[in-house]
């Protein structure tokens, strides 16, 4: 499956679970000056932001880090790296400064989902905390 179409079902997919679980989606791939939001939602008086990344599980660098000792940093790195890490939360504290007082929503929650494949099949889906703020 060509890249670009794992990211696009991996955020459809991470949309329909989080809709099954109550959250409200508000808004898809929305752009800020130095970023793009995949993700936003609500549920109760929390907004969630999510980056979605979906990868083979055969890739070359999940293979390295997932063969070594269990290192969630590791594992968190090969799927977003920092630079992205930093402007995913400045485009989330500006996405929640926009939308608190519309939505009535009082914590943040940065979150994460990597969506693993093999064999145009989704494995496992993993949500991992990025930033949190009440």
């Amino acid at each position: 499956m060509p890249k670009n179409k794992i990211g696009l079902v991996s955020e459809d997919f991470v949309s329909r679970i989080l809709q099954i679980y109550g959250f409200t989606i508000i808004a898809r791939n929305l752009y800020f000056r130095f970023s793009e939001i995949d993700i936003i939602a609500t549920r109760g008086k929390v907004l969630y932001i999510l980056e979605v990344r979906g990868r083979q599980i055969n890739s070359a660098r999940y293979r390295r880090c997932y063969s070594r000792t269990i290192n969630s940093n590791c594992k968190i790195q090969n799927f977003i790296d920092f630079r992205k890490a930093i402007k995913l939360v400045y485009a989330g504290l500006v996405g929640f400064n926009i939308y608190k007082t519309y939505l009535n929503v009082s914590k943040l929650q940065l979150y994460v989902a990597l969506v693993y494949w093999d064999n145009n099949r989704i494995i496992r889906l993993k949500f991992v905390k990025l930033y949190e703020l009440i």
